[in-house]
């Protein structure tokens, strides 16, 4: 039996709260969370995915549940338009403790907001573990010495796999020399790169050239599969290897990849012209100077595999139509590319018609 107490509360109306309450709670809670950031906020961007923080994201979900960071952390950019490489909200980001916060690095005076995980992978696929980090936004902004320090500190201890991954791709921690290989191997690998160099660096690129159909494409294939017959060849296994973890700087970017990738991009299907940049890197570093020789008969042998191999793409083919595309790449690799690194030229010209030193 209910007592007449509780049967008079029962019978009551339950009020709602007002609209004036509900402000000023949601007022008193905002407090609390500026008073916190302002308090704790250097500590809050070094470790912002810290377990005392989630009293006040819970604080700031009961006041926007749709995008409670910025409130949470009002001093801090969090771009609407970025992409991690999960495709996560920045919430979820936060919430699998992978939230990064730029100090030097600002957007509108705010700190800009970064995921761990993605700007390392952006690095390392863009070959920028060995040069000096940068951030995965669209202008692939460096990052100061101190946001550099930053991150690899808090990948160390969020990321252990990753931050070891960045430490194997060092200097001192890769053999990245061609000590083992005698100077005839050497010589006949460099020259086999440059051959590869015309045959599949384009002029306009891949799919913009005046070759017909898909030739382009097969003298690119071409050149990669001489290049990979001449290492297998001429080297042993330890020195394969070796070879394969030499560095590639492009002559355009301080991006570097390891031959082995770029070996593996290019039968990936990249575009080998954009590949070409990081081979002339390699050349530059191993050789002092560039020739980019094919000699006739070379070019007859490669006519003629191209015929036999691609008969319908070939049928308008003709062997002085090739040497004239291959002369335009070579004019192509020695005057718009190489000579934009303010280079010297053999002939001591403006001319780069034979060859060039670097």
């Amino acid at each position: 039996m209910k007592s007449k107490v509780e049967i008079v509360l029962s019978a009551a109306p339950v009020q709602q709260p007002s609209e004036d309450f509900i402000r000023y709670i949601k007022q008193n809670k905002k407090r609390i969370i500026t008073r916190n950031w302002l308090n704790n906020k250097e500590t809050i961007i070094d470790n912002p995915c810290d377990e005392k923080s989630q009293i006040i994201y819970h604080i700031t979900k009961s006041i926007n549940k749709e995008n409670p960071m910025p409130i949470m952390m009002p001093t801090v950019y969090f771009d609407p338009t970025y992409c991690s490489s999960e495709l996560e909200t920045w919430e979820e980001i936060y919430l699998k403790n992978d939230l990064f916060i730029s100090l030097e690095n600002l957007e509108t005076n705010k700190h800009k907001a970064f995921s761990l995980e993605t700007v390392f992978l952006h690095n390392k696929n863009a070959g920028f573990l060995r040069t000096g980090l940068r951030y995965d936004d669209r202008q692939h902004t460096k990052m100061s010495e101190l946001d550099q320090e930053r991150f690899l500190n808090q990948l160390k201890i969020r990321y252990p796999m990753y931050y070891n991954k960045y430490l194997e791709f060092q200097p001192s921690a890769t053999k990245d020399s061609l000590e083992d290989i005698s100077v005839e191997k050497s010589d006949l690998i460099l020259n086999v790169i440059e051959v590869m160099l015309v045959l599949s660096c384009h002029v306009g690129g891949l799919h913009n050239t005046a070759l017909p159909g898909s030739i382009s494409d097969a003298l690119s294939a071409y050149g990669y599969q001489l290049l990979i017959q001449t290492l297998s060849e001429n080297l042993m296994q330890d020195q394969l290897e070796g070879f394969k973890c030499l560095w590639a700087k492009s002559i355009h970017t301080d991006s570097e990849k390891t031959v082995d990738e770029l070996i593996n991009s290019a039968l990936g299907g990249a575009c080998t012209t954009k590949l070409g940049m990081y081979w002339l890197g390699l050349l530059r570093q191993l050789r002092p100077s560039i020739s980019l020789n094919m000699p006739n008969l070379l070019i007859t042998l490669i006519f003629n595999d191209l015929v036999k191999n691609n008969p319908l793409e070939c049928s308008n083919l003709t062997e002085s139509f090739l040497i004239q595309a291959l002369a335009e790449n070579k004019r192509f690799i020695l005057r718009e590319v190489v000579n934009s690194l303010e280079i010297t030229s053999a002939v001591g010209s403006k001319d780069t018609s034979n060859s060039l030193t670097w």
